[in-house]
């Protein structure tokens, strides 16, 4: 059914969806959830590509941050030059393409994941053309935003929909990674078991009002209407601790 409804807003296929770095040369809502998509992985159940990532952002209380500045954080600058310590998506994708090919990453691989925000210059030079790598995988990937306008907090509607979709789509067996998903030679047996770059969700239960509120949402796109200035969300739903 999520698939379904997503698929109503834009077909899922490399056709009609831009890649994340075409993406960020336009415009973008100022709030939103967006769905990651790769080329080479598609759904048991047709030709469509299958979701590989969710997130947003600005889900802490007060926080100002925009999407075009997350999605630029999980990217990448144009220089390709990005920062895993930034980003869990980066340093998912980091461990996976290290865990494919450990003799060429060995070095990298030593202090990956590990350390504080700010690594030493060396630390920084070694990872590099790590970093590199990642950006262009992430530059690839396919992306459909969902603008989501509403406040800055953990039990955002924003929030409510990466949780939900993260577990709903999780354990889908329509949504089996193929073979030769980059994310097999990941170090987490999550990633390489749910399909996803993303663990932090997987094992909370699905609201019964989940569907319910991606649809109006959608409804809303769709339609061209106003964006709504109150929650869709249930009032008394309580969100996990969020990591993206």
């Amino acid at each position: 059914m999520l698939l379904r409804l997503l698929n109503s807003e834009r077909n899922l296929n490399s056709d009609n969806l831009p890649t994340l770095q075409q993406l960020l040369e336009g415009d973008l809502p100022e709030a939103g959830v967006h769905f990651l998509f790769e080329d080479s992985e598609l759904r048991r159940c047709g030709d469509i590509l299958r979701v590989v990532n969710i997130g947003s952002h600005r889900v802490s209380d007060g926080s100002k941050a925009k999407l075009k500045d997350r999605l630029r954080t999980h990217a990448g600058p144009k220089t390709l030059k990005g920062s895993h310590r930034s980003s869990i998506l980066r340093q998912y994708i980091g461990d996976a393409i290290g865990g494919q090919d450990p003799k060429k990453w060995e070095l990298a691989m030593t202090t990956w994941g590990r350390g504080g925000k700010v690594p030493s210059k060396d630390v920084r030079n070694h990872e590099m053309d790590l970093e590199e790598e990642v950006s262009r995988v992430i530059n690839e990937m396919r992306i459909l935003v969902l603008p989501v306008h509403d406040r800055a907090t953990r039990e955002s509607d924003r929030a409510f929909i990466v949780q939900n979709a993260v577990a709903l789509l999780g354990w889908d067996p329509y949504d089996r990674p193929s073979g030769s998903w980059l994310g097999n030679f990941s170090s987490n047996k999550q990633i390489a078991s749910n399909g996803l770059w993303n663990i932090a969700h997987l094992h909370e239960p699905v609201s019964s009002q989940f569907i319910r509120v991606i649809d109006g949402l959608v409804n809303v796109n769709q339609s061209g209407g106003p964006m709504p200035t109150f929650s869709l969300a249930p009032s008394n739903w309580k969100g996990s601790r969020y990591i993206d």
